[in-house]
């Protein structure tokens, strides 16, 4: 069985944990090196400022289960005992019988597509760029650490509401969102990294005014929008001058109805309007939808006041409607 932890302690952070794996990391690929695609740095201490278990998880990525004999093999002769999926599918437990000299460590071997890969990487991505949810589970980890010191099955129980709950989110987008590029500009997917080019973009009246909200008046607020596109089905990218890598504005889809519609949105700083940069971004953000989404219609609202928008909706060749409602304008585009 993998080693049990006999008490629970969370301890803060700490950079080495890096370098501890990454030495590891270079021991494994050493061994099996030529058969898997990737060694992963999972669990908690992956996660840059988050508590935990000064413990290393490590997830070795194999292509598919018919190299797995192999890796049994040369990991046994390297001193490690296979454990099987110890109850838990897609992730195969191995277990050192020799002392390495590194810190403790968790290693497994999982398929590139197997379900206790896919959620450790999942989980780990939606923490290391959402800093409310990190500071939750921190703060969850330690209540705990302290509840339950000498009881690891309930520690570990506890937390597996709040993993669901990462996992629902994580687990729901229907697409991997890329970065797009164009001659000028980059599209980065927003997350927590940018709040404070958020908070500076929607603090702007005229930018509130026109996305029908308030202006942010602190990051908190910033940190909320970001998060609802996060929690969207669909995502937002921030949009950035390729030279100078500068926040310029956002756009993407929301309001996703699976295979058939999703709703546009887009804003940009106002010293970057009248320079084309919008419709530039919206180009392969739209080709984006279409081809890869395989959205049948792209919609859009639009403030009666708002006519900058309005035209390059019709450069787009999105279609008005002739209806109008609470002061909005609504757009289509069809496949």
């Amino acid at each position: 069985m993998v080693e049990r932890t006999k008490v629970v302690e969370v301890v803060p952070y700490n950079p080495e944990w890096k370098t501890e794996f990454e030495q590891i990391k270079t021991m494994i690929m050493n061994y099996i090196g030529d058969v898997i695609l990737a060694v992963e740095h999972v669990g908690s201490t992956s996660i840059e400022g988050l508590s935990a278990k000064p413990i290393i998880d490590l997830d070795v990525v194999m292509d598919s289960y018919d190299v797995l004999p192999d890796i049994i093999e040369r990991l046994e002769k390297a001193g490690f005992e296979y454990q099987g999926n110890l109850g838990i599918e897609g992730r195969e437990a191995f277990k050192r019988t020799f002392d390495d000299e590194f810190m403790k460590y968790h290693l497994y071997v999982c398929p590139k597509d197997g379900k206790g890969y896919v959620e450790h990487i999942a989980f780990r991505d939606y923490l290391r760029a959402n800093e409310s949810a990190r500071k939750d589970y921190e703060t969850l980890k330690l209540k705990l650490a302290e509840t339950y010191r000498y009881d690891i099955d309930n520690y570990c129980d506890k937390k597996t509401d709040f993993v669901k709950d990462i996992l629902r989110l994580t687990l729901l987008k229907p697409y991997a969102y890329p970065r797009l590029e164009t001659s000028r500009l980059l599209l980065k997917e927003l997350t927590l990294e940018y709040t404070n080019e958020v908070f500076t973009l929607f603090s702007d009246p005229v930018i509130a005014k026109f996305m029908d909200i308030e202006p942010c008046h602190t990051r908190q607020e910033a940190e909320e929008i970001i998060t609802f596109h996060l929690e969207d089905t669909g995502t937002r990218w921030g949009i950035f001058l390729k030279e100078e890598n500068r926040f310029i504005g956002t756009c993407g889809y929301h309001c996703l109805d699976m295979n058939t519609k999703a709703e546009i949105g887009f804003d940009l700083a106002k010293d970057y309007w009248g320079k084309g940069y919008m419709q530039e971004a919206l180009a392969p953000v739209i080709d984006f939808g279409l081809s890869q989404m395989n959205l049948v219609f792209i919609e859009a609202t639009v403030d009666v006041e708002n006519m900058r928008s309005q035209r390059l909706l019709e450069k787009l060749s999105f279609i008005k409607a002739e209806e109008l409602k609470d002061d909005l304008y609504y757009y289509s585009l069809q496949s």
